[in-house]
């Protein structure tokens, strides 16, 4: 305990309880959207950035593991300006040495160093020679040695570690306020003296620096001063001035929230002062390096932060309908429901699960989402796509379906449930078994794959050569067949899509019922317009890509930007659907509407639009 009368009371900040709960609160809140960072990197990661791909993923791993050791497995407590330690976390409890545990978060926030300066490195390497770079033995070598000075640089510490009742007793003296955790708590002390620990850090933060200025210095000659203007492209030299950018912003704003506390500790051992307080502080701030890093990612890529603002809409959406479908609406409630997953279920796979790069006007194409990470088979994938899009269309035949049969004047109407049921279990085995021999024929072999595209198309993109590259079939039966195949069930589509629309008009506007009130008819005619704009604004998304495809392949015409623009508008159409579908129904836009008003709430009428009291 406190000897020294002249102490002052120590505050609820200086005490363990506030570090290691604070520290557990941060950290559940803070390790999803790590995780969920990472998931961004590793899925959403365009073609042209393949190449810092994996950098990317490693210095985010490398800050996630730092932020989950302070906040969680260790959650240090440490007495500058002395290097002694006490912790309390998951790794305490299991019985795990203090000097290991401390040396493990030593060893992770070392690493973070490392992984800045390797990311630099990549854009310098990639900005030097714009073709594949291979691992030379010098960038392996800096690599190896960048990756190591963290794990050996405090092991001289640790082999020579003072006497722990003699260095508990020096400290007493040297500090004789100090936190009464000191005292009944376990500790080891790793020196009496922090000058040369906060010497040895200063040093490889040093080496580090100079690493990261060399590299920012190089490529800002290369990009900025326009030197070596031969080997770029001004094109390709205007993307990477703007990745370098982002880049060095991913890196040195939430570089903050670890150089502030960590220069704070190290003036704290310069300086001999002891505030236990602030120190406990910066380290809950330095746990929050992963997650300012993580929005900062998400915020200046514009893929992750399109993905990441699509997704509350989406949830928003299945709420909506769900929980906010008045009684009246009951009997579509479930036909926008099933609408509204299909289409948001197709672009969770297309933009996250798959992630189609294709090679029109040749039927060839490769998959870079989590199918691809998994090694799932080509086949499936293209497989599952079919048959998700089949769905999608089905969900918005079932829904026209929905609104054309529940007028009871139209004698075209489907009646019963069990015809309903027998007609969509035919119409989805039949879409989801007739291509199945075309996805068995799919040619697996790279070579052959590749040079049978390049006889169609004379100058692929670079990423073509890297990427792994599968061709749905080469057999002209097989080209005709799914050609003619596709062809006949979209006309299906679109012919049901139509005759039920056309029923709907017919019903609704010229041979209206006589048993109808203007009323009831009124409110029909503006769900009817509502369903057209719910479905056509999205079907758009899908529609429009595919004929521009369809004709690519007819004119045998190859423009890679528009390939991944058409497969970019697809998956976003579930997005487009959601929007629509909350401000095209009037009880999900007044849901919207009254969290941004003072007004007061629109009260929702019940009307009765068929014979049975319901829409």
């Amino acid at each position: 305990m406190n000897t020294s009368s002249n102490c002052a009371t120590e505050s609820i900040f200086d005490s363990p309880s506030f570090l290691y709960n604070t520290a557990h609160i941060l950290t559940i809140f803070t390790l999803p959207i790590n995780f969920f960072g990472v998931y961004l990197v590793y899925s959403k990661t365009p073609p042209l950035m393949t190449n810092m791909k994996m950098v990317m993923i490693n210095m985010q791993i490398w800050i996630m593991l730092s932020d989950f050791c302070i906040g969680t497995l260790v959650i240090p407590y440490i007495y500058f300006p002395v290097f002694a330690v006490s912790t309390f976390g998951i790794l305490n409890k299991l019985n795990v040495g203090i000097a290991p545990q401390f040396y493990l978060l030593v060893f992770s926030i070392g690493e973070i160093g490392a992984s800045m300066a390797i990311t630099l490195e990549n854009r310098k390497a990639n900005i030097t020679r714009v073709s594949y770079i291979s691992m030379t033995n010098k960038r392996k070598l800096l690599i190896t040695i960048n990756y190591l000075l963290p794990f050996v640089f405090q092991l001289p510490f640790y082999f020579n570690l003072p006497d722990q009742n003699e260095a508990m007793i020096e400290i007493s003296r040297k500090i004789p306020c100090l936190s009464s955790e000191f005292h009944t708590s376990p500790v080891i002390v790793i020196s009496t003296n922090g000058v040369l620990p906060g010497f040895s850090i200063c040093a490889i933060l040093f080496a580090y620096a100079i690493e990261i200025g060399y590299f920012i210095t190089n490529i800002t000659n290369v990009l900025v001063l326009d030197a070596k203007v031969g080997t770029l492209s001004n094109r390709t030299k205007q993307f990477q001035r703007k990745i370098f950018f982002l880049s060095c912003v991913q890196i040195f704003v939430p570089l903050l929230t670890t150089f502030v506390p960590v220069l704070r500790n190290l003036i704290s051992i310069a300086f001999f002062s002891y505030d236990q307080a602030f120190t406990n502080l910066s380290f809950l701030i330095m746990s929050l390096h992963g997650f300012v890093a993580t929005v900062v990612t998400i915020i200046i890529y514009k893929p992750y932060r399109n993905y990441t603002f699509r997704v509350p809409f989406s949830l928003l959406g299945v709420y909506c309908i769900v929980i906010k479908t008045p009684k009246s609406m009951k009997i579509v409630k479930y036909y926008l429901l099933n609408v509204h997953i299909c289409s948001n279920f197709l672009d969770f796979l297309m933009s996250t699960m798959i992630i189609p790069i294709v090679y029109l006007p040749t039927l060839s194409g490769c998959s870079t989402g989590f199918f691809n990470m998994f090694k799932v088979p080509v086949s499936f994938q293209l497989f599952i796509a079919h048959f998700s899009i089949h769905m999608m269309a089905n969900s918005i035949c079932a829904l026209f379906e929905n609104r054309s049969s529940s007028i009871p004047n139209n004698i075209f109407r489907i009646k019963t449930t069990k015809l309903r049921v027998t007609i969509y279990s035919f119409y989805v085995f039949l879409t989801s078994t007739y291509m199945i021999p075309t996805f068995l024929s799919v040619n697996e072999n790279q070579e052959i794959s590749k040079l049978y595209i390049l006889s169609k198309i004379k100058c692929p993109t670079e990423d073509f050569f890297k990427l792994p590259i599968h061709i749905w079939t080469m057999d002209i039966f097989w080209i005709r067949y799914i050609f003619i195949s596709i062809s006949f069930f979209t006309i299906l589509t679109l012919s049901q899509l139509i005759f039920f629309t056309c029923c709907c008009i017919y019903y609704l506007y010229i041979h209206v019922a006589k048993n109808q009130s203007s009323r009831t008819r009124k409110l029909q005619r503006h769900f009817f317009v509502g369903s057209v704009v719910h479905v056509l604004t999205p079907f758009l998304f899908c529609v429009i890509p595919i004929f521009i495809q369809i004709s690519f392949y007819i004119y045998e015409y190859y423009n890679q930007t528009w390939n991944n623009l058409c497969v970019f508008v697809f998956q976003n159409h579930g997005f487009a659907s959601t929007l629509i579908v909350l401000f095209c129904h009037q009880p999900y836009r007044l849901f919207i509407f009254s969290h941004f008003s003072k007004s007061k709430k629109v009260a929702m009428e019940t009307i009765s639009v068929t014979a049975k009291g319901t829409i």
